[in-house]
């Protein structure tokens, strides 16, 4: 059987995917800090859990970006589904949430941060929906 190469976007969004991961790995190193900063008690496991999430989405898009780069048709569906729903919160906290401030440039004014993240997303979406090159390498 012939092995097919993985497109450009695809390599891409797979990048991306690891992209996220190094993110997501430091919004938990920034979460443990600030946690021992302020002498939380680490005995309430239970309680404390909560902060182990983004070690969750750690381990979610490095596999995503494994799975995307070697053609796995469940990638292409939960890249469209994960995508989907990093767009739902990230208009929910772009819209509904007072406290979040798309910290990752202070030079840039929200609305212009939320559109190039929004644009991104659907790219995603759409290149993985409708693109031949990516049909065909998600076929094998």
């Amino acid at each position: 059987m012939k092995e097919v190469k993985a497109p450009l976007g695809v390599k891409i969004i797979s990048i991306l995917s690891y992209i996220m991961s190094i993110l997501s790995l430091l919004v938990f190193l920034e979460i443990m800090v600030a946690y021992a900063l302020t002498s939380g008690d680490p005995s309430n496991f239970i309680e404390n859990l909560i902060y182990y999430v983004p070690l969750v989405f750690v381990v979610f898009f490095i596999y995503l970006g494994i799975i995307l780069w070697k053609g796995k048709l469940l990638a292409k569906y939960l890249a469209i589904i994960s995508a989907l729903v990093i767009l739902g919160f990230g208009y929910y906290l772009s819209t509904f949430n007072d406290y979040f401030d798309w910290r990752f440039s202070e030079n840039m004014p929200n609305g212009i941060k939320f559109i190039l993240f929004f644009i991104v997303n659907i790219v995603i979406i759409l290149y993985l929906l409708f693109d031949k090159e990516a049909k065909n390498f998600f076929k094998n």
